[in-house]
């Protein structure tokens, strides 16, 4: 596809004015692997782990976790008190709303769009993405209009005028429920673009929504500890085919 992009290939140009915020949503209510967000990953609440990793960022890029209102989702909040990461709460299955509410309690330009499924989410590779965004003057960039990563890695980011125009206007539940297909459905309206990796790993499944899945994330975070990249994790997953094998055979659950 046209505008497809390679982090590092260009020379960063993010504006002092830059505001940006990563919203991250979560829920226990999970229907193929109900609390997964709190599954234990080398000890650690899975959530947990992925906000203290993305916490370097908190200097330069604000954090929010998203949750429901569910009664079920409240523990979320305790979590998200051991990393200083703010919270708040909306609709369940509106998560679209959800995400404006997040928003709105910020001066954020700008939303970096992640999921507590992925836990080996690498924040080096957010900050370059945000520095492609404003370098691009796009009101929507991600990994996935072509995937080339593997799942796990997945990172959306748009302008905020562009996540409030969906919100004010998405009607379907999927557009509504997974916060981005209004704007991705909309090129004409939205200027898109896409990063992709010199290699293609998008066989690769590292998002966590299966005890499989959550196998393999674990024996890469028992060789790696709490501190990684995308690189890293490659490396280690190249040498270790048969971690590859645990999960082959998920498939995606469907919008």
């Amino acid at each position: 596809m046209d505008n497809e992009y390679q982090l590092g290939s260009f020379v960063p140009r993010r504006p002092d004015s830059a505001r940006p915020v990563i919203i991250i949503q979560a829920r226990m209510n999970s229907t193929r692997l109900p609390g997964k967000v709190l599954l234990p990953l080398c000890g650690v609440p899975m959530v947990q782990g992925m906000l203290r990793r993305l916490s370097v960022l908190k200097e330069r890029v604000p954090i929010i976790l998203a949750i429901s209102t569910h009664p079920n989702d409240t523990i979320l909040m305790d979590v998200a008190a051991t990393t200083g990461v703010a919270v708040i709460r909306g609709s369940e299955e509106d998560v679209l709303d959800r995400y404006v509410k997040a928003v709105a309690s910020t001066s954020a330009d700008t939303v970096v769009r992640l999921t507590a499924d992925c836990p080996l989410s690498d924040p080096e590779m957010v900050d370059q993405a945000l520095d492609l965004f404003y370098h691009l003057h796009v009101e929507y960039l991600s990994n996935s209009l072509r995937r080339t990563y593997p799942r796990g890695f997945d990172i959306e980011i748009m302008s905020r005028t562009a996540l409030e125009s969906a919100a004010r206007e998405a009607v379907l539940h999927r557009e509504r429920e997974h916060v981005t297909p209004f704007i991705r459905n909309h090129p004409e309206r939205f200027s898109q673009a896409c990063f992709v990796s010199p290699e293609d790993f998008s066989s690769w499944r590292l998002t966590v929504d299966t005890k499989e899945d959550a196998e393999i994330v674990q024996h890469v975070l028992s060789k790696l500890g709490g501190s990684f990249t995308f690189e890293t994790v490659k490396h280690v997953l190249e040498a270790h085919e048969e971690w590859r094998q645990i999960n082959a055979h998920v498939q995606q659950k469907q919008d």
